[in-house]
């Protein structure tokens, strides 16, 4: 299985797969709840050929193949998260996140 691993400018490393579309369509980002990993996206890929809909599932910091991170969290995760949505080439999506 190859993963897909993005190297933030910082060195972090962030986890994610792509379920569905691979090309640009509408996309969903998927935040998994604790514990969890990006594999709860899974739920969805019976219904994203028919909406032409594609999920990008993210690690969070810590948790399946990307990085950890101590302070300031949600602050370096999200300009982490900015940066691989802009080496994706995303520049709008929706987002649902699951606890």
């Amino acid at each position: 299985m190859v993963r897909n691993i993005f190297t933030s400018p910082s060195g972090r490393k962030i986890h994610y797969e792509i379920y569905g579309a691979r090309k640009q369509t509408r996309t969903l980002v998927f935040m998994h709840g604790f514990p969890g990993s990006h594999v709860q996206a899974e739920f969805f890929t019976s219904h994203l050929s028919k909406y032409n809909i594609r999920v990008i599932s993210v690690d969070r910091p810590g948790y399946g193949y990307s990085d950890s991170v101590y302070r300031r969290r949600e602050e370096i995760f999200l300009k982490d998260l900015e940066f691989l949505f802009q080496d994706l080439k995303i520049t709008q999506f929706y987002l649902i996140g699951v606890s």
